[in-house]
């Protein structure tokens, strides 16, 4: 999940098209509790309209447990899916997910400033459970600074 999301930093960073078109609006990462892949995604700069690049399946016993993502001064809130998007050309972090965010789509939320502005800063952690073990492991990205960490 970590080299998948560094990945997507890298798309945008480096203006990669999709569909041999321009270099899209965002690139983004869909997940959902309860699940055993994510899709990697482009929203088509032309057309806005979403575009699937890649569905990344995990490890056997590997599933995703839950979600949270917080905005600044705000109490972590958990959500059942969440789609992270990576903004060309900077990069900047925008998350969906939470129940009576401005809008439930990048695409909506694209069209909004307003909307945007509240969409960014945020921090989203993403649980994994190992079904083996009963062991978890959480993926954390940064809105503010980028980054992306692995914790217990």
């Amino acid at each position: 999940l970590v080299t998948n999301i560094r990945k997507v930093q890298s798309y945008v960073l480096s203006s990669r098209n999709i569909n041999g078109g321009l270099p899209p609006r965002d690139y983004m990462i869909y997940v959902q509790t309860g699940g055993v892949q994510y899709i990697l995604q482009g929203i088509d700069s032309q057309t806005n309209t979403v575009t699937n690049l890649e569905t990344v399946k995990l490890p056997q016993g590997i599933a995703i447990s839950g979600i949270q993502i917080s905005a600044p001064g705000q109490a972590p809130q958990s959500t059942s899916a969440a789609t992270v998007a990576y903004a060309s050309p900077y990069g900047k972090m925008y998350a969906i997910g939470v129940t009576g965010d401005c809008a439930t789509t990048m695409v909506a939320a694209n069209l909004d400033q307003t909307c945007l502005l509240r969409l960014s800063d945020r921090q989203v952690v993403v649980t994994l459970l190992d079904s083996k073990s009963g062991t978890t492991k959480t993926v954390t990205m940064y809105g503010v600074s980028g980054t992306v960490s692995i914790g217990n």
